[in-house]
C-alpha cells in the first residue's frame, strides 16, 4: 500500500482542499480494498458495494443490495440503491466520506489494452470528488494492482463546503 499512499498523496496536493482528506482516503482505502481483493479471488468478479467514513473516524460498508428480492440485480441496479443509501447519511452528516467500488474494464492512460481494474469513486465532505483506478490481475489465489491512475468525478453526495 506504499506505492499507493504515495500515488494518493500526489494526486491529492493538487486540489488545496485535499490536505485534511489524504488521511480519510487512505483509511477508506486501507479497509475496502482488501475486501474487493478477496471477492476477485473468490469469485473472479465482484458486485459494486460502497464504504463511508463515520464522522467518529470509523468505516463501514454499505450494501447495495436489499436481499429481499430473489432476482439478481444488474450492477447499475446495485449502484443505484448505493447512492441512495450513501446520500442519506450524508445528508443527515453521518459521514465525512464515502466511497463506490466497482470491477470495471478500461483502457489506463497511455495503453491500448483495455484491462480489468477496481474503480474508487470517491467523494469527501472537504470538496474532494475523485475516482481512483487500480488496474488489477489475478494469479495463483492473488491480486496484483498496477499502476494507479485517476479522474475528476463531479461531487455527487455531499453539498458545497
Amino acid at each position: 500500500m506504499k506505492s499507493i499512499s504515495m500515488a494518493l498523496a500526489s494526486l491529492l496536493l493538487l486540489s488545496p482542499a485535499m490536505a485534511d482528506t489524504e488521511g480519510d482516503v487512505q483509511t477508506m482505502l486501507n479497509t475496502l480494498l482488501p475486501i474487493a481483493e478477496e471477492l476477485l479471488v473468490e469469485h473472479g468478479e465482484f458486485f459494486p458495494f460502497g464504504g463511508a467514513m463515520t464522522t467518529d473516524g470509523e468505516v463501514v460498508t454499505i450494501s447495495g443490495i436489499d436481499g429481499l428480492n430473489s432476482d439478481q440485480p444488474s450492477a447499475n441496479e446495485v449502484m443505484d440503491m448505493l447512492d441512495i443509501n450513501l446520500r442519506i447519511g450524508a445528508e443527515n452528516q453521518r459521514y465525512n466520506a464515502t466511497a463506490v467500488l466497482s470491477n470495471v474494464v478500461v483502457t489506463p492512460p497511455g495503453k491500448d489494452t483495455p484491462t480489468t481494474a477496481i474503480a474508487v469513486t470517491l467523494d469527501h465532505r472537504a470538496g474532494f470528488a475523485m475516482t481512483l483506478v487500480f488496474p488489477y490481475s489475478i494469479e495463483d489465489s492473488a491480486v496484483t494492482l498496477g499502476d494507479l491512475f485517476a479522474k475528476a468525478s463531479p461531487r455527487r453526495l455531499f453539498e458545497s463546503p
